[in-house]
């Protein structure tokens, strides 16, 4: 999936947006817009963020390990005047350093706004090492009549679930947890939305119709199912079980039909799949999935595989994945492509995708590090990570050292102590007066 870190993609309200964020910290955004049922005319706003805990500094504690960040959330006119802005810190906690690589902090925050266009600016700051990130990107706001069937834009969440308590993530009696990141897989395997519709007509029978399909426009799965409203607006909110679906990009199509004037709306809005249980043998591959393909078996294969793979027609490209794969039981599939899809999402940058960078080669090679520590830049010395191993290739403590030479967070491998690997790794011990600053 290395073509999805490289777009900055705003469909039905949504952007990885890589090539708009700065900063070492990287952050996931997602938005959607309802209409504002106390305000005439005005749009409610919904903004979420997920930020990986994986880049976070922790610091021990007798309670366990914790680590902390502040958030700056503006909308802003094409003039630059703030129509809405929060601030706000986070405090996460953590068992273990290691349990904090695979968790994720969410957050949500809305604005009741009147403008159709809006800059929305995100910064995150790690409380105890400084280390900061930043996102903007236009985000283009809907209006909503007053009469005539109407639907608020399309919420991905995580989970839904009657709420039991008040919270941020409670709306309509809902505890909607979003997915900022908008990708799915064995993991989560649920599908949740979360929609409002209006100007309903009450007693007034609806049909709601919902499909899932693939980037050729073929559906995968689809459903529909009536309703008769007791009120003007109305909750639409669903899981829709995705296992058994092949990894990919694909799109959810809603649509809600007055069954009186046969009036109809619709929305849509993309999302990613990985399933990498599921192996998909096409007789050929078009350019994007040979592109796909060779990026998985980069740190497999030798070079001069990869250069033979570059020169087959598409159905040959298809006959040596699939013939690649099937020497290797499914689990060790799967857990690579694992690999693959968190050095995508953790280390990916405006100028490189995650899975060609140092650290994401790493991540793939030899899996999640047992620990990290993090330093951020100084008068003196520019920021660096030390990832450490435990026990990797037999050899016991092992260290990568890498280092943030100011493109982007893109931290390059400046040393390492594994004395074998599959490939040759840098070896300077002198590695501290590389990172230091020249006066």
């Amino acid at each position: 999936m290395a073509g999805l870190w490289a777009l900055a993609f705003a469909v039905g309200g949504w952007a990885v947006a890589p090539a708009a964020q700065q900063g070492a910290l990287r952050l996931n955004c997602d938005w959607a817009a309802f209409k504002e049922l106390r305000s005439a005319g005005a749009t409610y706003q919904e903004v979420y963020l997920g930020i990986p805990h994986g880049q976070l500094r922790f610091s021990a504690t007798e309670g366990g390990w914790l680590a902390g960040y502040s958030v700056r959330v503006r909308l802003l006119t094409g003039a630059g005047q703030a129509v809405g802005e929060r601030t706000w810190q986070s405090v996460v906690r953590a068992d273990s350093l290691q349990d904090s690589q695979r968790q994720t902090s969410l957050e949500v925050v809305g604005f009741v706004v009147h403008e159709d266009s809006l800059l929305l600016d995100v910064e995150v700051e790690d409380l105890n090492s400084g280390m900061r990130g930043s996102l903007q990107t236009w985000v283009q706001v809907p209006t909503f009549a007053d009469s005539g069937l109407q639907m608020s834009e399309v919420e991905l969440a995580g989970s839904i679930e009657r709420a039991v308590a008040d919270n941020p993530f409670v709306k309509s009696g809902f505890q909607v947890l979003p997915n900022p990141s908008r990708i799915y897989g064995l993991d989560s395997p649920f599908l949740y939305f979360y929609c409002e519709l209006y100007n309903l007509v009450a007693g007034q029978s609806c049909l709601r119709q919902w499909s899932v399909v693939d980037d050729q426009g073929n559906p995968v799965h689809a459903g529909q199912r009536s309703m008769r409203p007791r009120a003007p607006t109305a909750v639409w909110a669903e899981k829709i079980n995705l296992l058994g679906v092949a990894s990919g990009r694909y799109v959810l199509r809603l649509a809600v039909t007055d069954s009186a004037s046969g009036a109809t709306v619709q929305r849509e809005t993309p999302f990613w799949f990985s399933n990498p249980a599921v192996v998909s043998s096409p007789r050929q591959l078009d350019e994007q999935q040979a592109a796909q393909a060779r990026a998985q078996l980069t740190y497999l294969v030798s070079d001069q595989e990869l250069r033979l793979f570059d020169q087959l027609d598409a159905q040959a490209k298809a006959r040596y994945v699939a013939s690649f794969w099937a020497q290797f039981s499914p689990q060790f599939r799967l857990e690579h492509l694992r690999r693959f899809d968190a050095a995508n999402r953790l280390f990916g940058s405006p100028t490189t995708p995650g899975w060609q960078s140092d650290r994401g080669r790493v991540y793939i090679m030899y899996g999640p590090p047992d620990e990290v520590e993090r330093e951020p830049a100084s008068v003196d010395t520019r920021a660096y990570e030390i990832w450490i191993y435990e026990n990797l290739k037999s050899q016991g403590r092992v260290e990568f050292v890498f280092c943030d030479y100011g493109l982007y967070g893109n931290y390059r491998l400046v040393h390492c102590t594994l004395k074998s690997g599959e490939r040759l790794e840098i070896y300077n011990p002198d590695w501290r007066e590389e990172i230091r600053i020249a006066r």
